[in-house]
């Protein structure tokens, strides 16, 4: 048996002839595996810009955030020329697309808004009366400090608004560290009752990362038995919104494609659902392969493409979506059913965007060409509810989808 080799400092070489061969080994192998390290394409990791160069973008985009928020026409030109000045001073060290590369920064600087936020009371229960005609309460966390970072939010169904007894409910821990909203569950059926809490989700996840600092990476809904079905389905036709879901009780019967797109905790009682939150996983905001069932009309968007046209339930077959995007030969595979047109909206950590993209939908090539910039990449900013996890800074409109052959 070949001598064991222990490295020590101050280090003193191998003394036999077999610890010696074996610690070549052991070296060859550790320089190759760097090597294979080394040369791993760059496309594999998000990279992060030189902070002096992210502070520039994001003092536009603060400017830019905030005047669209208030819906200052004026100031949020001012704040789009700024962004724009920013990206024309940095372009020789980010030529063409390759600023709109790190989404990191981009993603930061939508969150940050320049460092202003409206003020809340943290640790207490808010009740704020919005333009959108409705009242929204919510709970603050006592931890909660915008400057240092996004609170997670729980997307609370529930019969009624939080009060306070409910507020009181929510165990110490997860009233320290995350945002809760209720999600009012409508006493109706069928269309009715997706529909209303379809509007009542989007209206609480909206109006939250509005008011607040959310990580929107870390968003969960959590439901009692009374409510599994209907909150587990707007998971599963919404994937892209939440991180996960934590069920006390029976979700229903669902997609099993869906249900891969986002983390499902299914428990008997509401305090096991309540416990997982405090380490639930975060969302993968970029998935380059996802495979989902597109149920309902009003459920389009899944992640990075929207089926703009597609028939839910022909002659009793759902419609189908296989995506994958490849970005090391810049290709795009679409497989589909019942979905006849899409748009795609990219990013560097999906395909290349300074080259040529080439489609292939149901079988047929298209070969496409896109343009980055930061206007595109505030519409989907605007069109996600102010996901600032979400960076897209291209789009592809229009991809029509060929019938399987």
């Amino acid at each position: 048996m070949a001598a064991a080799v222990t490295l020590r400092w101050p280090y003193s070489p191998p003394a036999t002839r077999a610890a010696k061969l074996e610690f070549v080994a052991m070296t060859r192998l550790l320089s190759v595996l760097t090597a294979l390290l080394l040369a791993a394409p760059a496309f594999a990791q998000v990279p992060e810009m030189r902070s002096s160069d992210a502070k520039k973008i994001a003092k536009g985009v603060g400017e830019w955030v905030q005047a669209d928020l208030e819906n200052d026409a004026k100031a949020r030109l001012d704040g789009r020329d700024a962004v724009q000045k920013a990206v024309d001073g940095l372009a020789k060290k980010y030529p063409g697309p390759e600023v709109y590369r790190y989404l990191d920064a981009w993603g930061a600087a939508l969150a940050e808004r320049g460092g202003k936020f409206p003020k809340v009371k943290d640790g207490k229960l808010n009740v704020d009366d919005t333009p959108l005609g409705v009242s929204v309460a919510y709970w603050v966390p006592s931890d909660y400090k915008p400057k240092d970072g996004g609170a997670p939010l729980v997307l609370w169904f529930r019969d009624a608004a939080l009060d306070e007894d409910a507020a009181a409910a929510i165990p110490a821990a997860i009233q320290a560290s995350h945002a809760v909203v209720a999600i009012e569950v409508p006493n109706a059926e069928g269309e009715e009752l997706l529909t209303g809490v379809r509007r009542n989700f989007f209206v609480g996840l909206l109006w939250l990362s509005r008011q607040m600092r959310i990580d929107r990476d870390r968003v969960y809904v959590l439901a009692d038995s009374a409510h599994a079905e209907i909150a587990a389905r707007m998971c599963s036709l919404s994937p892209h919104t939440v991180a996960g879901a934590s069920i006390a009780g029976d979700p229903g019967e669902l997609p099993a494609e869906n249900l891969e797109l986002f983390a499902m905790n299914q428990v008997d009682g509401l305090e096991d659902a309540w416990a997982w939150l405090a380490d639930a996983p975060a969302r993968n905001a970029y998935p380059a392969e996802f495979s989902v069932q597109l149920t309902e009309r009003q459920f389009g968007r899944v992640f990075w493409v929207q089926a703009n046209n597609f028939d839910p339930a022909l002659e009793g077959k759902p419609a189908t979506l296989s995506v994958k995007a490849d970005r090391e030969s810049n290709r795009i595979e679409i497989e589909a059913e019942n979905v006849y047109q899409v748009d795609l909206f990219l990013n560097d950590q999906l395909v290349d965007l300074s080259k040529p993209i080439t489609i292939v939908r149901n079988g047929q090539e298209l070969e496409i060409s896109t343009t980055a910039g930061f206007m595109t990449l505030f519409q989907n900013y605007q069109v996600m509810l102010l996901d600032t996890g979400a960076v897209y800074p291209a789009k592809y409109a229009g991809v029509d989808i060929p019938p399987k052959e």
